[in-house]
């Protein structure tokens, strides 16, 4: 739904109307059962309500913080820089959920934490803060020492 939002151009009420709309059997009738005791009590039902309640049911603070700590200890290992960047991405965008997206220094340092040895060595000369172009560098270096 995120990507479709981002895509139309969503405000914050269009996104609310079309996520419940998109809600079916158990989803809808957990929607509605959180939603009506709220309307009565004098809430305005919005999309950070929603959303709120929402990770809360299907994807709890515990099961976030698993993710964040797979995101943290997560290695390169003997993956090639771009099987690392896919694993990283997958986990990286469960991690964030109801929190702040991390800035691309932040995604840089943890990339760059989890780097096997090799290429994390030849990186260290590089002083880029810039997460797009480090991972330019890291191909780089596993391109040229690979060969």
């Amino acid at each position: 739904m995120e990507r479709i939002f981002q895509v139309m151009e969503c405000i914050a009420n269009t996104k609310l109307l079309y996520a419940v709309y998109m809600l079916q059997g158990d989803t809808s009738d957990w929607w509605n059962n959180v939603r009506n005791p709220l309307e009565c009590q004098g809430h305005t039902i919005t999309w950070p309500l929603f959303e709120r309640h929402f990770l809360i049911k299907y994807f709890p603070e515990e099961d976030r913080e698993k993710k964040r700590s797979e995101i943290e200890d997560l290695r390169q290992g003997c993956m090639t820089v771009d099987e690392y960047l896919s694993k990283y991405n997958r986990l990286e965008k469960y991690s964030c959920y109801g929190r702040a997206p991390l800035t691309p220094k932040d995604k840089a340092y943890r990339f760059k934490k989890g780097l096997n040895e090799m290429i994390a060595e030849k990186l260290a000369g590089h002083c880029t803060r810039d997460f797009v172009a480090m991972i330019k560098q890291c191909q780089d270096i596993q391109k040229y020492y690979s060969h």
